[in-house]
């Protein structure tokens, strides 16, 4: 029950913490990407060897979340438009990919994300705080007599 909610917090505090290791690096190289924070730390190599890595980590998680956007749509527009013959996986990735990742590749400063980037970690908190509430409250009628709810008051 309460490992998600814990397992959630950790890895959110592990993404602080490099995106605040990777803020103080470009502080410290006045640089402007992660590539130049390594090349100008490492060397020009390492530098080569990090966009690399990076190419082929986007690449695969666009892929992935083509593949999870796709897996759920295709079920919602089957049951809108049950006789449409536009309703396909490929139609669904081709339309995900142009409405939605090919602005995303126009934006030359990644700085303009910053606001959304802020919201979708407040989002996954509330997120979370609204599962494990509904969770709680499952345990809580599963239990006899609100035992959990007993003991969770007593602990604070």
């Amino acid at each position: 029950l309460l490992l998600g909610f814990f397992l959630n917090i950790f890895f959110c505090g592990i993404i602080l913490l490099t995106l605040h290791a990777t803020g103080r690096a470009q502080k410290h190289t006045n640089t402007g990407n992660y590539q130049a924070i390594v090349g100008k730390m490492l060397g020009p190599r390492w530098g080569n060897l990090a966009m690399a890595l990076q190419l082929f980590f986007l690449i695969g998680a666009c892929v992935a979340m083509q593949v999870i956007v796709s897996d759920q749509l295709l079920p919602l527009l089957r049951q809108c438009f049950p006789n449409a013959a536009w309703v396909s996986r490929e139609a669904v990735i081709l339309t995900n990919s142009f409405v939605v990742l090919l602005p995303l590749s126009f934006i030359r400063n990644i700085q303009a994300m910053s606001p959304l980037a802020t919201f979708s970690i407040f989002a996954i908190f509330f997120t979370l705080g609204v599962l494990s509430s509904c969770e709680m409250e499952l345990v809580d009628a599963i239990l006899p007599l609100g035992l959990l709810s007993t003991v969770l008051l007593q602990m604070l």
